[in-house]
């Protein structure tokens, strides 16, 4: 396995250009966990609502009003696959968290949103602004597209080739093995096609 050529490295913007990785990192993964933790007061959807928006629109005017910085922090985060996945795929190829949550958090959104579909639909309509579609899972994969849309945006790869990465089946497997040694087989099964479709 080759180093990428997406391993971080000092450019002129790094100020600007680590703030915005920052931010679309943690956007990712309170997004994630916005979508998989149900059965919270409306209130606090509310309130996570408000503060991804906020934080998309102060991700996508950093370069004009110089707001600040968000400190990235994993741990709050690594106990959903997602996480993990990404934060293997980091380690395996030397990749800044943000490129390899990019590359999978939209497969594992389109794996995944039947089993919360009102959440994606409202993560959809009340935070990517997707008008509602004839049917709910339109407008869930519309959502997930708009994050995608929202990632690539800022040159961050969608998929492992767009990295630079190139996995045969063997490698692939070890990959899932790192990340997730403990996990059940079904669930590694769920991985292993995960990550198949981020090539």
């Amino acid at each position: 396995m080759e180093r990428s050529q997406y391993y971080p490295t000092i450019s002129p913007r790094f100020i600007e250009e680590t703030a915005i990785e920052n931010n679309v990192y943690f956007l990712l993964h309170l997004t994630t966990f916005y979508l998989t933790k149900g059965g919270r007061p409306v209130i606090i959807d509310k309130l996570f609502q408000a503060l991804l928006k906020d934080m998309m629109t102060t991700t996508l005017q950093y370069s004009i009003e110089g707001n600040g910085r968000l400190s990235r922090t994993p741990e709050l985060f690594t106990q959903l696959p997602v996480q993990k996945m990404a934060l293997g795929l980091s380690k395996a190829f030397d990749l800044s968290p943000v490129i390899a949550l990019s590359i999978i958090w939209p497969n594992w959104a389109r794996s995944n949103y039947q089993e919360h579909l009102q959440r994606f639909v409202d993560f959809a309509v009340n935070i990517m602004n997707v008008a509602p579609c004839s049917s709910d899972e339109e407008t869930a994969l519309k959502g997930i597209h708009a994050m995608e849309k929202f990632c690539r945006g800022f040159h961050f790869p969608a998929t492992l080739e767009d990295a630079g990465i190139f996995l045969t089946d063997t490698e692939m497997s070890e990959l899932i093995k790192s990340c997730l040694p403990q996990e059940e087989v079904n669930e590694k099964a769920a991985i292993y096609l995960i990550l198949k479709n981020s090539q």
